[in-house]
């Protein structure tokens, strides 16, 4: 079982040496939405943030900030919506007024966060047993109704500092209770499309299989044999790390490190977010242990020409968690796959990054109904093969999406003029 599961989690972080990604774009005009767009600074330093959520509050309807710290997000207007609220690891929460017309170039200045301990001392809470509290109460801190969810996915593909791929993908995502029982999670594409570099020299495939599953298979706390297994705990060293505000609530931080014996699916080491009141998991950050590199060569390349060598330099996730109605649910997962190939006979090394990442940007829970399995994009599959070409900025409608960084957006630009040349 534990084996299966490891199968279909690399499978998706896996590359087949041949590549894949794709663009967004502005919706149409519609009476029906409004449009609030800008950038999330530190109001201390001024730099940009990345990786901030974006949320309606008591909704689902949200996004986050790209690398640059801008955002746009559309809202419905039958929401009602009063405010947006941003929050992000270590800063204090801000909900900015919104009325119902768009707002465009607005600028959040986000605060640090600052956490004081009440006379009580949480270091002396054993670091492991804190994980094992957690665990124990992940039915009560999550989802225990089946949810669909509509998200957005992307996934890039860097030779060099050069995108030579990009796909993309509204989806949606039928999220089963993280007790478990019923039907099992599952995915589908509602609508996306791809961009890839016409240049011959380009063209050493670096595809990413699974994609978008990565949201449901990626998930650690309802799939916890990837890092969070009762059983495995025993083969992890965890230490307690300074404590961290996450939506304004205080929060432990455990490390974990592969044991001195390693074991053959132990291969994890990060840091985990526990909320101190309810243990809920907010957060988790880690990386495939690179000690054993024939090991992970293994994990994550499904093929390649037979006188190409793959050298991974990097597999790093991160997932985050946002709480609805008292449930918490997986709100966004990144993943950054960084290697090397060359050529036996030829000197240098070529780097590749494979990035990819998904954030929720709606859903409900009342009338859902599992996807069909003819239509479930599957941990083989591969977006840039079931996804049309690049198309134009009304593609997106209404969706909300992740908006590209100014690099992605020269990088489309650029690509469409080989395209057309």
């Amino acid at each position: 079982m534990k084996t299966s599961l490891f199968e279909k989690l690399f499978s998706l972080t896996a590359v087949v040496l041949l590549v894949a990604a794709a663009l967004p774009a502005h919706a149409q005009e519609r009476d029906d939405i409004f449009t609030v767009s800008g950038t999330v600074r530190d109001n201390s330093t001024r730099r940009p943030v990345a990786g901030v959520s974006l949320m309606v509050p008591d909704s689902r309807v949200g996004t986050v900030t790209n690398a640059d710290g801008t955002f746009s997000l559309k809202v419905r207007r039958d929401l009602g919506a009063r405010a947006i609220e941003f929050s992000h690891l270590g800063y204090v929460t801000r909900r900015v007024p919104v009325g119902d017309s768009d707002l465009s170039g607005v600028t959040v200045l986000l605060a640090p966060g600052t956490i004081e301990l009440e006379g009580v001392t949480v270091y002396n809470r054993e670091a492991r047993r804190l994980v094992e509290e957690a665990i124990d109460r992940i039915d009560d801190n999550y989802l225990s109704t089946p949810a669909l969810l509509t998200g957005f996915y992307r996934e890039t593909v860097r030779k060099r500092n050069i995108y030579i791929d990009i796909a993309e993908a509204v989806t949606e995502i039928y999220r089963s209770p993280y007790a478990g029982g019923g039907p099992a999670s599952g995915v589908r594409i509602v609508k996306g499309r791809r961009l890839v570099s016409p240049r011959p020299n380009d063209t050493l495939a670096v595809k990413l299989q699974g994609g978008p599953v990565i949201y449901t298979v990626g998930d650690i706390v309802a799939n916890r044999e990837i890092v969070i297994d009762p059983e495995s705990l025993d083969d992890y060293i965890f230490a307690l790390g300074p404590p961290a505000m996450i939506d304004d609530r205080a929060h432990f931080t455990v490390d974990f490190e592969p044991g001195r014996i390693y074991s053959e699916w132990v291969l994890h080491r990060g840091r985990l977010h526990i909320d101190m009141e309810t243990l809920t998991v907010s957060r988790a950050e880690y990386s495939l242990d690179m000690s054993n590199r024939d090991k992970v060569t293994g994990m994550i390349l499904r093929r390649k020409p037979a006188s190409l060598r793959f050298i991974p330099q990097e597999v790093s996730y991160v997932l985050s968690y946002r709480e609805r109605e008292g449930r918490s649910y997986l709100y966004y997962v990144g993943v950054d796959i960084r290697f090397r190939c060359d050529w036996r006979r030829r000197l240098l090394a070529t780097s590749y990054t494979v990035s990819s990442e998904m954030v929720i940007t709606d859903g409900r829970t009342d009338g859902v109904a599992p996807i069909p399995f003819r239509e479930t994009f599957r941990s083989g599959d591969i977006l840039s093969e079931r996804v049309s070409d690049f198309s134009g900025p009304e593609f997106w409608e209404s969706y909300n999406i992740i908006e590209p960084t100014e690099s992605l957006e020269n990088a489309a630009r650029r690509l469409l003029r080989r395209m057309e040349n």
